[in-house]
């Protein structure tokens, strides 16, 4: 009732002042961005869901075992390999 616009960003965008339709481009690019994150989200499958939690298991065994030398080959070179090089994430 009485309403000449949806909301505080379209507010803005009409508005006379170049620097509020600047901030209100700004508001609803971010709007968007935050949509096509969640929408992304979503769609997310069982290997994308395997690969987080295999990245999130690497970095726990890397820090866990960080100054001790390599299971698999003994180095205790700082190198990437050392989570355990011996057998591939597939195998």
């Amino acid at each position: 009732m009485g309403q000449k616009v949806c909301g505080w960003q379209c507010g803005l965008a009409v508005a006379n002042k170049p620097a509020n339709q600047k901030k209100a481009r700004v508001a609803i690019d971010q709007l968007e961005r935050r949509e096509i994150k969640v929408r992304k989200e979503k769609l997310k499958g069982r290997g994308d869901y395997a690969k987080t939690a295999q990245d999130a298991f690497n970095a726990y065994i890397r820090a866990r075992d960080a100054g001790q030398p390599c299971i698999s080959c003994g180095t205790t070179a700082d190198v990437q390999y050392c989570a355990g090089h011996y057998r591939t994430v597939g195998a």
